[in-house]
């Protein structure tokens, strides 16, 4: 009988100690699984917030898309295996952790290349347009030069030009001795008498110059050599022609022309120009009584 109660006592107390290590068991393991859970919920948020990173960096079209495509494909097919693992142990997750953590080192390389990637497109983009700016500039400068020293030669050609001063017509007589007497008198006169200076000008070039004088007597008929001469794109008739060296020293010159006709000159106001240099440089009217 009372070897009886003993055992009695001792299946209940194994049943009391076999009931509790049961409930314990059944509270760790919860414990445990909702941990893993847990755990697996963290690593897939980070696996789809790569994912997502990716994204934004395909999206961007950069030269590295080959690399960065095959990578995110490596990622989501981890996050596929593990949503489609219903049963992950601690080992798993382990693993996963481990594989996770390389991934980032390998995307962190990654994406620093397409980071400095686009910062050397960057400083390309902004050498291009520096170098688009210089040349420009360049362009500029070149057509100012190019615009000035047009403006220069013209200056020089006009600052070269010639000028006449002390532009002069006489009538006059010339004696067989050769000696000329002024009048004013028609009918005394058998010449007119053209003089001109030819000013100094330090820019003209020293060399043979050439002056052609028109005179026209009263009634329209021009005195002289009536010879004809290239002026620009026209022609013109002229009296006489004077030539000399020329040496940047004010120069002058003197024609003497006769009238054409037996009648000798005639009274009147006789037309008078004088060109040189491709134009005409002076002009003047002549009365004889």
């Amino acid at each position: 009988m009372k070897n009886s109660k003993i055992i009695i006592i001792v299946l209940a107390v194994l049943l009391v100690l076999s009931i509790g290590y049961s409930v314990y068991t059944k509270i760790d393991n919860t414990k445990f699984v909702t941990q893993l859970s847990s755990e697996k919920d963290q690593v897939k948020s980070e696996l789809d917030s790569m994912i997502a990173q990716y994204d934004v960096e395909i999206s961007k079209n950069t030269v590295l898309n080959d690399d960065l495509v095959k990578s995110r494909a490596e990622v989501v097919a981890i996050r596929d295996s593990l949503m489609q693992n219903r049963k992950v142990n601690y080992a798993a997750i382990r693993k996963l952790k481990s594989k996770l953590a390389k991934l980032e080192k390998l995307n962190k390389h990654l994406f620093f290349l397409v980071d400095s990637t686009k910062q050397a497109n960057a400083r390309l983009a902004l050498t291009i347009d520096s170098t688009q700016v210089l040349v420009e500039l360049k362009d500029d400068t070149i057509k100012n030069l190019v615009g000035e020293n047009i403006i220069l030669s013209k200056n020089i050609e006009n600052g070269s030009a010639l000028q006449l001063t002390a532009l002069s017509a006489n009538g006059v007589k010339q004696k067989s001795n050769g000696q000329l007497l002024l009048t004013t008198k028609a009918s005394r006169a058998d010449r007119i008498r053209v003089c001109a200076v030819v000013t100094k000008n330090v820019l003209a070039a020293k060399t043979d110059r050439e002056f052609y004088v028109q005179i026209f007597s009263p009634d329209g008929k021009l005195l002289g050599a009536n010879e004809t001469i290239a002026l620009g794109d026209e022609s013109i008739n002229y009296s006489e022609k004077a030539n000399f060296f020329y040496q940047n020293i004010d120069t002058q010159f003197c024609v003497l022309s006769k009238s054409n006709t037996n009648k000798g000159l005639l009274k009147g106001t006789y037309k008078i120009k004088v060109f040189g240099e491709g134009r005409l440089l002076g002009q003047l009217d002549l009365n004889l009584r």
